[in-house]
């Protein structure tokens, strides 16, 4: 390899890597954290679909990722036992929302008709304009003298 053809190639790498840094920065420097009601927007919109056993629409409000690693009906299967909770009726209560760049948490509080709350952590992740849930924890029953601070729905 010649003198020049190393030089040429070693600039068109320097080029690539720093054109992908500014890119990245831009790409950071723009994007603003969403307003929380975004989020409750996106966990409410999946729940409600759940609820209503439209399982396919809740499947398509799931990450990417989620829906690589499962098919629809393993994901259906998945919520209907071990997510069962999220299908009973009642409200969902809103609290502490954390967003660190395209990632977010939002802690949600569902209510049952009954009086029973059982607490969830949502994990969601910015995919193109839309966020979309990529995991939910469950966090516990919740103690319903206090309520949840945030955005009752």
């Amino acid at each position: 390899m010649t003198r020049v053809l190393k030089s040429a190639a070693l600039s068109f790498f320097f080029t690539l890597c720093l054109t992908a840094a500014c890119v990245t920065h831009r790409l950071h420097a723009h994007s603003t954290a969403p307003a929380p009601r975004e989020l409750f927007t996106a966990v409410s919109e999946q729940v409600s679909a759940i609820r209503r056993a439209n399982f396919a629409t809740a499947y398509g409000q799931s990450s990417n990722d989620v829906q690589q690693k499962f098919t629809l009906p393993q994901f259906e299967e998945m919520v209907r036992r071990q997510y069962s909770q999220l299908g009973k009726g009642g409200r969902i209560e809103f609290g502490r929302v954390d967003v660190d760049h395209l990632n977010a948490t939002v802690e949600a509080t569902l209510v049952t008709g009954d009086g029973l709350a059982e607490s969830f952590e949502f994990a969601l992740v910015a995919e193109g304009e839309a966020w979309k849930v990529s995991g939910v924890r469950a966090i516990g029953l919740a103690n319903q003298t206090q309520r949840a601070i945030g955005i009752r729905l």
